[in-house]
């Protein structure tokens, strides 16, 4: 309801069917998003039409609008960007999701746009849509924080106060999601999605986090703790050894970290390698193109 917490602090359902249409569908359920993702259901809390409030009409058109506002930023050529249209909107990486209500979708849109203007050397922009990514799901943090150490390796300082800077606008937001609801906030954002609730997630791709929860259920907490470390431990080894150093790396590194936790995420589902497929084909359409006012400004100082 329009002046309430999306969270609450004992959820009993993980939220039904997408055909149910009422209004009310998911008062007692899980909100394991951040709390900018409540916006895209403000709508179906009014009086309009189903048809017109469903959150999966704007999730939609936000991710579609973003998508092809970074492509036109590309300096790409036409058939890196068709390929990129293809796995977004026409092929089931992307396709399935957006006809299911996808909301990842909007998500890994405002990151490639994020990273098409990093690439563009715009940080405050790049910041901002990164901000704007997290705030709406924890999936995009990795990538963000990713791109800092890419605006800290730029030779322009101002990329490396610029991009930081857009990114603490999720600051606000996380506050936000906390206040007053701290204790509902952790067991909807990070209770629930790692498999530690009474109520389970209904992900459950037969993947190595979700096999070993499920084969020894009384070890569950243990086991993803050893499973987050573990894990962790493989990013951060990759990362000294393969430190990004561009938009391009941050896309490649991102999507391998992200394809590890999909893979031994205690609640998983194979949908969720929408990041790493999508991130791969991103890296594709940006690899070797530059902006030309700084490949020019290097051939001057060169």
């Amino acid at each position: 309801a329009l002046g309430q917490s999306p969270y609450l602090l004992h959820p009993t359902t993980v939220g039904v069917s997408p055909t149910n249409d009422s209004h009310v569908v998911d008062q007692y359920s899980y909100f394991p998003y951040m709390p900018g993702m409540a916006v895209f259901g403000l709508l179906n809390a009014t009086s309009v039409a189903p048809e017109i409030g469903d959150a999966r009409v704007l999730l939609a058109l936000v991710a579609l609008v973003t998508f092809f506002v970074a492509l036109s930023l590309t300096r790409a050529p036409p058939e890196r960007k068709i390929r990129a249209t293809q796995f977004f909107v026409a092929l089931p990486v992307g396709a399935l999701p957006m006809v299911t209500g996808g909301d990842d979708l909007p998500v890994i849109a405002l990151v490639l746009l994020s990273l098409v203007l990093l690439q563009r050397r715009q940080g405050l922009a790049s910041g901002i849509l990164a901000a704007l990514a997290c705030s709406l799901k924890f999936t995009a943090w990795p990538i963000a924080l990713l791109a800092l150490l890419v605006s800290d390796h730029e030779e322009d300082s101002t990329l490396a106060r610029s991009y930081p800077l857009g990114l603490s606008f999720v600051i606000p937001v996380v506050l936000f999601g906390l206040y007053g609801n701290t204790q509902a906030f952790f067991e909807n954002v990070i209770r629930f999605p790692l498999g530690l609730t009474q109520v389970r997630s209904p992900a459950a791709s037969p993947l190595l986090g979700q096999f070993l929860v499920s084969a020894f259920p009384h070890l569950r907490r243990l086991i993803t703790l050893l499973l987050a470390v573990l894990g962790l431990a493989i990013v951060l080894v990759a990362l000294v050894l393969h430190r990004p150093r561009d938009a391009v790396g941050v896309a490649r590194f991102a999507a391998f970290a992200l394809c590890v936790a999909t893979v031994l995420a205690p609640a998983t589902r194979f949908g969720y390698l929408i990041y790493p497929t999508l991130l791969f084909v991103w890296s594709y359409v940006l690899t070797g193109y530059r902006q030309p006012h700084l490949d020019d400004r290097r051939a001057a100082t060169g």
